[in-house]
């Protein structure tokens, strides 16, 4: 039996027999895994960040129209992010500048793949995903506590930058080699390397002209001509004084704007920290003009806060709707109503930030100031509130923008079966 065992340990292994895996096969073939991984997320983070540009750019060339497809609710809204202060940087949108960090991260991972056998990159991947990582932290605080709003794009960006440094961090490991020697491994390369320094340094470079550049010949031409347009717009559009579009209060002593004898009366209940009510009223706005002498529209208070409507009581959503709707009502006592609702309506997401109080509202309006405290503090203010609340759950509202038709309310906007009444839309 000894002799067959010995027989069987030297027996020369059969053409047959697979060739055993070389010690290093294995992880090369990890350290490439990781870096293709990284370039198709990268590439994954740079597609959705061209669409966060792309709402960013219509949100400003078409700001009361455009409504994004991630606008979903209030509280899920990319569109209240990309017009948040933190949107661009430098004059250049941020999910921009994303992009090109996303190309640059790429490149970085295909030169990786390339240079596989000495394992280059694989620190400033390092750097440049923790970097991301931490950039998509600060961005979700920000959502979170200052905007106030989440933003689909921007949370599936976050997930591009985890799974990009889990990559890096796997490759690391596959090698055996910790994170800080890693980054140390790269620097070390580079500063012993002239020429692998100056095409870092001239791949930052480019790609930060490249920022400036798209922003330039994509992003700014189309805003700067809608700007120029609606001034254009504006200087030609007639004055309230012209009889075509009126200012004045009903019977009830609602405020209201559009034709003396209207064909059509819409009541627009609205909400003024509520950014869907914004682009709402502009787009009421648009429709006066489109149909001058045919609609009226007649302003109706309806704040989502539980500290003047029923509906939501004990609830906090709209911590000062109330409030701001009570500055409207007390600017319009001093006929000055419509410059107010314009102010609250356009310096809408400043007054959230700034925590603007109401008489500083007033003091923009150059409002008697007493006068304009008395009433805030009026039960007679309280009661015109009350009224256009119960007037809304009447129509069964439960949110805003609505709007109430010949006894029919509308959720969100005016459907167009209800202006078929109207003459065909006015030609410029």
């Amino acid at each position: 039996m000894g002799n067959d065992m010995n027989t069987t340990a030297l027996r020369p292994s059969r053409a047959s027999d697979p060739d055993p895996e070389p010690p290093s096969a294995r992880p090369e073939l990890r350290w490439c895994i990781a870096m293709v991984a990284i370039i198709l997320l990268a590439v994954v983070g740079a597609a959705i960040n061209v669409e966060s540009t792309d709402v960013y750019l219509n949100l400003r060339v078409a700001p009361d129209d455009y409504v994004s497809s991630c606008n979903i609710s209030e509280t899920v809204n990319c569109d209240a992010v990309e017009q948040s202060p933190w949107a661009a940087l430098w004059g250049v949108p941020t999910a921009l500048w994303a992009v090109v960090g996303y190309l640059i991260i790429a490149g970085l991972a295909l030169v990786g793949l390339l240079m596989r056998r000495r394992r280059r990159e694989r620190g400033l991947l390092l750097l440049l995903s923790s970097f991301c990582v931490g950039l998509g932290l600060w961005l979700v605080y920000l959502m979170a506590f200052e905007i106030g709003a989440w933003c689909t794009l921007c949370l599936a960006t976050d997930a591009v930058n985890v799974g990009m440094l889990v990559m890096v961090l796997l490759a690391c490991r596959a090698d055996g080699c910790s994170p800080v020697a890693a980054v140390k491994g790269d620097l070390r390369w580079l500063m012993r390397t002239p020429s692998a320094l100056t095409a870092h340094l001239a791949l930052g470079g480019l790609a930060v002209a490249g920022g400036f550049a798209a922003n330039a010949t994509w992003v700014a031409p189309p805003i700067a001509a809608a700007a120029a347009a609606r001034d254009v717009a504006a200087k030609q559009a007639p004055s309230a004084a012209s009889g075509v579009t009126q200012l004045s209060e009903n019977e009830s002593g609602h405020p209201w704007m559009g034709a003396p004898t209207p064909k059509l009366t819409i009541d627009e209940f609205t909400d003024y920290e509520c950014p869907h009510c914004r682009s709402a009223h502009m787009r009421m706005r648009h429709l006066l003009s489109q149909h001058p002498g045919q609609v009226r529209l007649v302003h109706r208070h309806f704040p989502l806060d539980g500290a003047c409507n029923p509906l939501l009581e004990g609830r906090v959503f709209h911590p000062r709707a109330c409030e701001l709707s009570r500055v409207a009502v007390c600017a319009g006592e001093q006929g000055r109503f419509w410059e107010m609702n314009d102010l609250l309506f356009q310096r809408q997401a400043e007054i959230r930030q700034e925590k603007t109080s109401a008489a500083a509202l007033a003091e923009r309006l150059e409002l008697d100031a007493d006068r304009f405290q008395r009433c805030m503090v009026s039960e007679r203010t309280a009661a015109a509130l009350r009224a256009d609340v119960t007037e809304g759950a009447s129509h069964q509202l439960r949110g805003t923008p609505a709007f109430v038709i010949d006894g029919h309310a509308y959720l969100g906007q005016v459907p167009p079966a209800a202006l078929e009444g109207l003459d065909e839309p006015a030609t410029p």
